[in-house]
């Protein structure tokens, strides 16, 4: 079942924005996160960037990382509001998965008891 949450026309959550954030917060950087999923690069820009536009937040943030290198190589982490957004999201999905398959018990039952009753 594909989910998806649009506010002024911008898809700002789904089941394929949901997996890439996840992605992203394993991988902390959208272009492994994009090419985990098979996903254009910047197919995953413009989907983050959507999302952020139509809710009006932030997404994503640089996370700065000074080890011992010194490097400066940094990543991208999901804000706090993407991390809660994403946890809203899941337990969303598992209740509206819930609904469906018991609502599919219930239509499954129904027809077989009326193909019973017209065959009696």
């Amino acid at each position: 079942m594909r989910i998806r949450v649009r506010q002024d026309e911008e898809v700002v959550i789904g089941s394929t924005l949901a997996e890439l954030l996840r992605s992203v917060q394993d991988f902390g950087s959208v272009r492994e996160a994009a090419a985990e999923m098979h996903l254009n690069y910047d197919d995953a820009v413009d989907m983050i960037q959507g999302a952020e536009y139509g809710l009006d937040m932030n997404l994503l943030m640089r996370r700065e990382n000074h080890g011992r290198s010194g490097n400066g190589n940094g990543g991208t982490a999901l804000t706090p509001f993407a991390r809660k957004l994403l946890e809203e999201y899941s337990i969303l999905e598992l209740e509206l998965v819930t609904l469906a398959e018991k609502r599919i018990r219930e239509i499954f039952v129904y027809l077989k008891d009326s193909i019973n009753a017209e065959e009696i």
